[in-house]
């Protein structure tokens, strides 16, 4: 399985797990421009964060605007499910894993993992 086609188990609470699949995002080295309008008490704002934090104004927007959009990537691709629903899910993947599937979680044993 490439890397993209994993599938993450996450124990989120204790009667809830969390199924994500992962897909990378392509990376332009080539820089694009983004024009922005606001008001000035916003602009204030930024600017004076940017500076507590010693960035330019470009790169304090640029890095908000990607932590909050690698957020809403993820969350796009993580399905929560009630505890009981999720372990009758897995359950009915593999029943009865097989050598092979058991070797190969134990070799990729961060790969999947399964908490009761």
């Amino acid at each position: 399985m490439g890397q993209t086609d994993r599938i993450r188990v996450l124990t989120t609470l204790d009667r809830v797990r969390t199924i994500a699949l992962p897909k990378e995002v392509p990376v332009s080295t080539q820089a694009e421009t983004i024009n922005m309008r606001t008001d000035a008490d916003r602009k204030r704002r930024l600017q004076l964060a940017a500076d507590l934090t010693h960035e330019s104004l470009t790169s304090f927007v640029l890095s908000a605007a990607d932590e909050r959009a690698e957020r809403v990537i993820s969350d796009s691709r993580t399905t929560t499910l009630p505890g009981a629903f999720f372990d009758a899910f897995f359950d009915s993947m593999a029943p009865e894993p097989t050598a092979a599937l058991t070797g190969a979680a134990r070799r990729l044993g961060r790969t999947v993992s399964r908490d009761r």
